[in-house]
């Protein structure tokens, strides 16, 4: 995964299908796959759409390890 934004740096996070984000990477049999964008199911799950075209289907008990770059905080 490629820190598109120098001000930014990558963290592990665990995610639910409330918390995931688009820009989040999730790592499936050692492949990275970023997520491009979330669409809503009824119950509270998710289908995740990949930059590679891919589907995830995230119900709500799902929970999931990803990658996802976050601002880095500067001293005043």
């Amino acid at each position: 995964m490629a820190i598109r934004n120098p001000g930014a740096v990558i963290v592990t996070v665990d995610v639910t299908a409330r918390t995931i984000q688009a820009g989040d990477v999730v790592n499936v049999g050692g492949q990275a796959f970023e997520v491009l964008n979330l669409i809503e199911h009824p119950g509270q799950g998710k289908a995740l759409r990949f930059t590679s075209g891919e589907v995830l289907t995230m119900h709500s008990k799902t929970r999931l390890t990803v990658n996802r770059a976050v601002r880095k905080w500067g001293r005043g």
